[in-house]
């Protein structure tokens, strides 16, 4: 590839990201904002709320996403309020702000943040007309579900323990490859590499997230501090359980190839300059 193709190809591919990242790019957007410039009627976190749910209605008005997208969209955030209870009430971080939509110590936004690496996830496979090659036995991803969900509501965490669930996932998943198109060019990468590397990109965001207080580690009290590296561990862990969800919904047979290539282009015409 020739250094001119290759950075058209680059400039393509980060516009596609880009796109991708549209509901979680307006949600950290919306933590900013909010952190300095929330009206005093309403509490932030419940502001936060309404405006994902904005934000959600304008990409399904846009036809960025439609509503079998939300159904999945909605499987994520009930998921991770789920989990958003457990590590509250384990000690394992806070939202320190009052809200009248809080329940058990969690504001309802609080699930959006999963629901926004859905939406990342389901635009980025119709961008980028994603394909899993090789993908592992039912059986099999069924076990790592099981171990990479459970790990995170097991009582006494260790980095042992995530290390061991992570050296299993890699093995499951090690002849797996995502295959992509980008600037007419079909690419594979390994399934693991592309996991780390949403992970890693996920934690920068948790970092961004957590300087404007959308809420708090232990550590983070008294004074902000960076999240701890490990957790793109446990985030590179977590797109497991998402890439799961969404290889399946693409392949209930409600949503055929024809349905999903239909789907595919209001996203492409929105996106173009």
């Amino acid at each position: 590839m020739g250094a001119r193709r290759a950075l058209r190809f680059w400039l393509e591919f980060s516009r596609m990201e880009a796109v991708s990242c549209s509901f979680a790019g307006a949600l950290i957007a919306c933590l900013a904002v909010t952190r300095y410039a929330t009206p005093p009627f309403i509490p932030r976190y419940d502001l936060v709320f309404l405006l994902c749910v904005g934000i959600q209605a304008l990409l399904v008005w846009r036809r960025i996403e439609s509503w079998a997208d939300i159904g999945v969209i909605s499987l994520f955030h009930v998921t991770g309020v789920f989990l958003e209870w457990n590590k509250v009430r384990a000690g394992s971080w806070s939202y320190p702000e009052f809200a009248f939509l809080k329940f058990y110590g969690v504001p309802l936004y609080g699930g959006f943040m999963y629901a926004a690496i859905a939406s990342y996830m389901i635009a980025a496979w119709k961008l980028f007309d994603l394909e899993f090659c090789g993908w592992p036995r039912g059986g099999l991803v069924g076990l790592v579900l099981a171990a990479v969900y459970g790990q995170f509501f097991v009582p006494v965490q260790n980095l042992a323990v995530r290390f061991g669930v992570l050296a299993f996932l890699v093995a499951v998943f090690a002849r797996c490859s995502v295959c992509f198109s980008v600037d007419g060019r079909r690419c594979r990468m390994p399934s693991p590499v592309a996991l780390l590397l949403i992970g890693f990109f996920v934690w920068l965001a948790e970092n961004i997230a957590t300087y404007f207080r959308a809420w708090t580690y232990p550590y983070q009290v008294a004074a902000w501090q960076p999240v701890h590296v490990s957790k793109v561990l446990a985030w590179t862990m977590m797109m497991v359980v998402g890439m799961s969800i969404i290889q399946y919904y693409k392949t209930v047979p409600w949503l055929s190839r024809e349905k999903l290539a239909k789907l595919r282009h209001p996203i492409r015409e929105s996106a173009s300059p």
